[in-house]
Order: C-alpha cells, then sequence, then structure tokens
C-alpha cells in the first residue's frame, strides 16, 4: 500500500510547462460539432491531454463538478479524471525546437549538451519563429 502512495506522490511531482490553452468556436461538420483546441508547452506526461480534454469535457457536461477539476490541480493526491478516448482526437501540428534534444554534436562530433538558450540561438530560423 505505501508503494502505492509513494508512486502517486512521484506522479504528481512530475510536471511539464504549459504555456497555453484555447479553443474556437465550436464548428459542424457532417451534422456533428467539433471544438479546435490549441495545447502549447513542452514536455506533455503519458495520457496528459487526453486527461485535460477529458476533464473539461466532463467539467462541461457536468459529469464532473469544477470543484473536483481544481482538486485535480491543486492536490497532493491523484484525483480520478476521465481520459478523453483516443478516437475523435486528431493532432492537427507538432513543431519541435532544437532546444528540446538534450545533446547537440559540436564540430568534432562529440555530444555536447547545451542549455535552452544556446540550443535556441543555434536552433534553425523557421523554428526558432514558432518557439
Amino acid at each position: 500500500m505505501e508503494s502505492v502512495l509513494e508512486e502517486r506522490m512521484i506522479m504528481k511531482e512530475m510536471s511539464c510547462n504549459m504555456l497555453s490553452c484555447t479553443t474556437d468556436d465550436p464548428i459542424e461538420l457532417e451534422g456533428q460539432k467539433f471544438v479546435r483546441v490549441f495545447i502549447r508547452g513542452q514536455s506533455f506526461l503519458y495520457n496528459q491531454i487526453r486527461l485535460m480534454v477529458g476533464g473539461a469535457i466532463a467539467t462541461a457536461t457536468e459529469v464532473l463538478p469544477e470543484t473536483a477539476f481544481w482538486m485535480a490541480l491543486n492536490s497532493p493526491y491523484l484525483v480520478p479524471i476521465p481520459v478523453a478516448p483516443a478516437t475523435g482526437l486528431v493532432l492537427v501540428n507538432q513543431a519541435f525546437a532544437r532546444y528540446a534534444n538534450a545533446v547537440l554534436m559540436d564540430a568534432a562530433g562529440v555530444g555536447q549538451a547545451l542549455g535552452p538558450r544556446a540550443a535556441l540561438d543555434r536552433a534553425n530560423p523557421t523554428l526558432r519563429t514558432q518557439v
């Protein structure tokens, strides 16, 4: 039992950098409504997007009280949140800046770890504008 609690505490300590999360107005295609969700961040965890979307849908449809959603975000414990099914979720675009790579090769061909700023300075100008 203690190992389960320890595992949950470790999972709660994992984090990523969420920069923004926005939506467009719903659109209707062939009689079905769709919502585009724009999520911008770095280092997403396994199923994180599905949990975020599932929690938002459950809150919007009043399956999950809004207070439970906020408790899940702020509690040191895991709060069960519905996971959105993969069906219906479509990844339209992704961009990976070169700084996301842990190692860049220097001129001698030896791996050299760079900090985010140094790696961003070396990144392709097109990718740099997307960051």
